[in-house]
């Protein structure tokens, strides 16, 4: 899995690549990560341009438009920049082509990841969050002399 230090190297990764320029198509190759409905994402990306990155633990949150591309990227997920005229990366499920005739692909070899839009990523950090994949409210837990929280709707064993 991805952890924090590989999360904040994708972040830097797009940060020089993939912030200003326009997304003139979308291909979306596997909609199973895909966590909101596939016309909605194409309507609220297609011509509009990634202005900034953020990452908050393992969740990485692309900026355009006054709204977010949640990205997260689960046991084996990566993004990969190529041209667009070369081969697309294998496994790719989620491919942002520019108009500077070079693409960003959503890379996921286990399908664990998720890529979704959220109107503000603040909700999912504050200390009452909001569950990133579901939007369940999440719940407090005391053990012993630490506090967890979990989704109620995700995490049912709890």
């Amino acid at each position: 899995m991805p952890e924090l230090a590989e999360v904040e190297y994708f972040r830097r990764k797009i940060d020089p690549q993939a912030l200003g320029r326009k997304i003139i198509d979308i291909k979306i190759k596997d909609d199973f990560i895909l966590k909101t409905p596939k016309k909605r994402f194409r309507e609220l990306l297609l011509q509009k341009k990634f202005k900034s990155t953020k990452r908050w633990g393992k969740n990485l949150f692309i900026e355009f438009d006054k709204k977010y591309l949640l990205l997260h990227f689960a046991m084996s997920g990566n993004v990969k920049f190529y041209n667009t005229n070369k081969d697309e990366p294998k496994y790719s499920k989620i491919i942002f082509n520019f108009d500077d005739n070079h693409s960003l692909s959503i890379v996921s070899i286990r399908k664990f990841g998720r890529v979704k839009i959220v109107n503000d990523y603040r909700k999912f950090i504050k200390k009452d969050g909001i569950c990133p994949a579901c939007e369940t409210k999440l719940k407090q837990l005391k053990i012993s002399s630490r506090t967890a929280y979990y989704c109620p709707n995700c995490q049912k064993s709890v």
